[in-house]
């Protein structure tokens, strides 16, 4: 059976990239690896909250507000 594919990876995008950050910034940010970055982005990793958190604080948005802006 195939993983589903996680949305949170496509708010990370989107909100990353709104704000003008790249992976390997947001990895330096959060001392998480850029591959990890990449398998969340990408839907191939589902992150833990508290990783969910910290992506939120490091890019400095409310994580709720971010999710519930339409995905386009």
């Amino acid at each position: 059976m195939e993983k589903a594919s996680c949305p949170f990876g496509k708010v990370l995008v989107r909100t990353r990239q709104r704000l003008g950050i790249t992976q390997y910034q947001l990895a330096k940010r959060t001392g998480r690896s850029v591959q990890h970055l990449s398998q969340i982005e990408h839907g191939k990793s589902e992150p833990r909250i508290s990783t969910v958190i910290m992506l939120a604080k490091a890019l400095g948005v409310d994580i709720e507000l971010e999710l519930e802006k339409p995905l386009t």
